[in-house]
């Protein structure tokens, strides 16, 4: 038989669809999924408990100072003929909002001559609140990294045991940071002490300067990246499992390399979530709107105090806003560090880490696999 004669059989063709197609030349779509993995009930779910806890917190913590944190939905009932309407305002908080809290919280803690008492609680609150972004922002991200690589719907417990057992990780990154800013501004603060040694100290001052610029640098340069990067960190650990040293350097590798591209993605990934957000906040207001008339229709006001009755679950109701731009966030930042590390690491969306791929044991196949079963079967030993 001629060996020369061309191949004939038929070869199997592979089409792209044109939706697979665009999100090859344009990955930055995948922001987009993040609607719909933010709705889902768990993680709805975590951002409810994570809004109540942060603001029942700070309420505690703000009852020792003599004042009080703004509570996620108030208001009082104002009866009309056929109605029932609430007034007050309506949780109203998006993306932006909570990224705002974290930010003035922390410029409270830093900035300012206080009295010890208030630096303190000042102190409380910031650890508070970045203690309930680290361990729910952690469950939200992980959920999230499962679902948008693997298709899979991890579990509260999964979520909350993954994290369970890296606390150390996802506060660390931030410690590091955090220390080492500390520790270049106890360095600038030596340089400036030498300024008060008599007669030589302000040629010692002189000749410190530069190298007090040096460590000025530095603290700019860990004070913008840990302001920027903190949710990577923590997103790097629930997609990778990885560590506090390998979150922080991957983070902030990511913000200073690939700075234009990690800036338009969080910059659609916030209008994106402000228009969503909008979304959300008037169809909770529907929902509160076509209820009040509906329920207060034939409400016998002299019978029943609606007040009392119906305000746990209005406040319940006016929470989903929050807890959404809570879910939202997370799953819109573990979005941002998969197109990151798929640009500056060339590693793939579908990329994730699993818990089964922690076993050093490789798993049995064939006639191995076959006589193992055979042993368990007759009840012989291993």
């Amino acid at each position: 038989m001629n060996s020369n004669l061309p191949n004939t059989e038929p070869q199997e063709a592979f089409f792209l669809t044109d939706e697979a197609q665009l999100r090859r030349w344009m990955p930055w779509l995948t922001l987009f999924r993040a609607f719909r993995v933010a709705l889902g009930h768990r993680q709805l779910m975590v951002g409810f408990v994570a809004v109540w806890l942060l603001t029942s917190g700070m309420q505690l913590i703000s009852s020792f100072e003599g004042t009080t944190q703004t509570p996620p939905a108030s208001g009082e009932f104002h009866l009309s003929d056929n109605s029932l309407q609430v007034g007050g305002t309506l949780i109203n908080y998006g993306v932006a909002d909570l990224v705002m809290l974290t930010g003035s919280t922390t410029w409270e803690v830093l900035v300012g001559v206080k009295p010890l008492g208030i630096w303190s609680i000042s102190l409380l609150k910031w650890v508070w609140m970045f203690g309930i972004l680290l361990l729910f922002g952690g469950m939200s991200s992980r959920m999230a990294a499962l679902e948008l690589t693997q298709s899979q719907h991890c579990s509260l417990t999964d979520a909350s045991s993954f994290v369970g057992r890296r606390v150390g990780a996802y506060s660390g990154g931030i410690a590091l940071a955090a220390g080492g800013f500390l520790l270049f501004a106890f360095f600038n603060a030596v340089i400036g002490s030498l300024g008060n040694i008599p007669v030589v100290g302000s040629f010692f001052l002189w000749a410190g300067y530069p190298l007090a610029l040096c460590f000025g640098l530095l603290l700019t340069l860990l004070a913008v990246g840990l302001a920027a990067s903190w949710p990577l960190m923590i997103c790097t650990i629930s997609v990778d499992g990885t560590d506090a040293f390998d979150a922080l350097s991957r983070s902030f590798n990511y913000i200073y390399s690939r700075t234009w591209y990690a800036l338009f993605l969080v910059v659609v990934m916030l209008l994106f979530g402000w228009g969503l957000q909008t979304v959300v906040t008037y169809f909770v207001s529907l929902i509160q709107t076509f209820t009040d008339y509906s329920v207060g229709y034939w409400l016998n006001r002299e019978v029943v105090d609606p007040v009392d009755t119906v305000l746990f679950w209005r406040v319940a109701l006016s929470s989903v806003p929050v807890a959404f731009s809570f879910s939202y966030f997370w799953v819109g930042g573990t979005i941002v560090y998969l197109l990151l590390r798929k640009s500056e690491d060339a590693t793939p969306l579908t990329s994730v880490y699993l818990e089964d791929q922690a076993s050093d044991e490789l798993p049995l196949v064939g006639i191995p696999a076959a006589n193992l079963r055979e042993k368990q079967n007759a009840g012989e030993p291993e």
